[in-house]
Parts: structure tokens; sequence; C-alpha cells
């Protein structure tokens, strides 16, 4: 017990797990039901209309999707967190802050994913976010070439500058559903975030992820991860997806 409250203390408050809030989305003919915490970071702060409802037909879902980074997705879910410390706290009055997006995916059409097949689904996404980062286009070979204007050797850049893609892909069965759960590092701000995926296919076309976005400003890096991890972890663990 006591090393419970003092290892709050030393990661801040974090969600409330008292505190339930059920949630539900249809998508095609899956019904995705989650329960989020409270605690919530600003919660005064008005959140965008998120869809109840995501039709899997393409003429439906290319209109309401957005691209960014490697995706095209429609967001069903958002909220975050913030862990505020008791004594110690960083510039923004934290010591960090956990992000959840959910979001349904769009599978490129080059694709040979197959829904009930995790394999042809683990190729893929490597195979995205190679393309997306590492090809001879992608993010992390333009700062290498970058750094090579500048005089630096293009394998010696810091790997703060860069983006750390996933290297293990892990079956992980949750509520009846087997997802599979990766993890990058600088997605989106190189080297300042952590974000951890569960990712499952619902049709050859289209897959859905829960992700978990972890930013820090103060204090011990690692301890705040793992708290923040299994958090994310407890989070998770009351997702359900039905079809």
């Amino acid at each position: 017990m006591l090393k419970k409250l003092f290892g709050k203390l030393m990661t801040g408050k974090g969600p409330d797990f008292t505190v339930r809030n059920t949630k539900v989305c249809h998508i095609g003919g899956y019904e995705l039901r989650f329960t989020l915490p409270g605690n919530v970071y600003m919660p005064g702060t008005p959140r965008d209309a998120l869809p109840s409802q995501v039709n899997l037909k393409s003429d439906y879902f290319e209109p309401y999707s957005t691209e960014k980074l490697n995706r095209t997705f429609i967001q069903v879910a958002f909220e975050w967190w913030a862990y505020k410390g008791t004594i110690v706290q960083g510039d923004l009055g934290q010591l960090g802050k956990l992000c959840l997006t959910m979001d349904v995916n769009k599978i490129e059409s080059h694709s040979s994913v197959k829904k009930d097949d995790l394999d042809s689904f683990t190729q893929y996404l490597k195979e995205d976010y190679w393309r997306y980062y590492e090809a001879e286009d992608g993010v992390n070979q333009e700062v290498r070439r970058r750094f090579a204007k500048n005089g630096m050797d293009p394998d010696d850049v810091p790997s703060q500058f860069l983006v750390q893609i996933p290297n293990e892909y892990t079956q992980e069965k949750i509520n009846g559903v087997t997802w599979l759960s990766y993890s990058l590092t600088g997605e989106g701000t190189a080297g300042l975030r952590n974000s951890y995926y569960w990712a499952v296919p619902l049709s050859d076309d289209y897959y859905l992820t829960v992700s978990f976005d972890m930013t820090f400003e103060q204090g011990d890096k690692d301890d705040r991860l793992h708290r923040m991890l299994d958090d994310a972890r407890r989070i998770m663990s009351a997702v359900e997806l039905r079809e």
C-alpha cells in the first residue's frame, strides 16, 4: 500500500478509476464498447463531436476521413489525462500526459490483408511504417539528409531526431478478441513521446487502432512511463469489440 501511494506521489495523480464513463460506437457490423476513467485533463474544455457510428463502405467512409502521418482514418474516441504532482510540477503544471485515441483506419488498396489473418496484417503494418519513415522519400531519411547537408554522417543522427518504428508486434487476447500490440517513439514529434498501439483488422479494407500517447515534463521518465503504461493497459482491458 505504501509503495502504491508513494508511486502516485512520484508519478502524479493521473486517471481516476473509481469513475467509469462507458461509451459505445457502432463500426460497420461491430459494436465497440469501452469505459474511460475520470479526472480528465481540462474537463471544462469542449471536446470535438465524434461519430457514434461509422459506415465501412468506401463511398461513406472517404468523405469523413482524415489523412495524418501514414494513415487515413475516422476518429471515434479521444480523451486525455494529466499526471499532476503533489510537490514537483512541470512547466505546464503537470508531470506528464496520457492521450487516448481510437481510430478506424483505411487499409491501402495495394495490400493483401485478410481479416482473419493476423500475419498478413502484421506484414502490412511493418511495410506501411517502413515505407512512411525509412524508404528513400521517408520522414527519417529526410532528417538524415538534412543532417548530412550540415556535414554530419547520416548514420550518426541522434535518435531523438528520428521516429523509432515498431520492431516487435505481439498478439494479445482482450475480451475475446486478438489484437496486435506495438509501440513507436517520436511519432508526430520526434523524440518527445512514446506511443503504444493495439490494432485489429475489421475487414480486408479497414482496421481499428486504440493508441496511447505519453509525454513527459518532469522527473524520472522511466517511472512515469511504467505508470502510464499500466494505466493504458487498464483502460485497454475494458475495451470490447463484438461482431
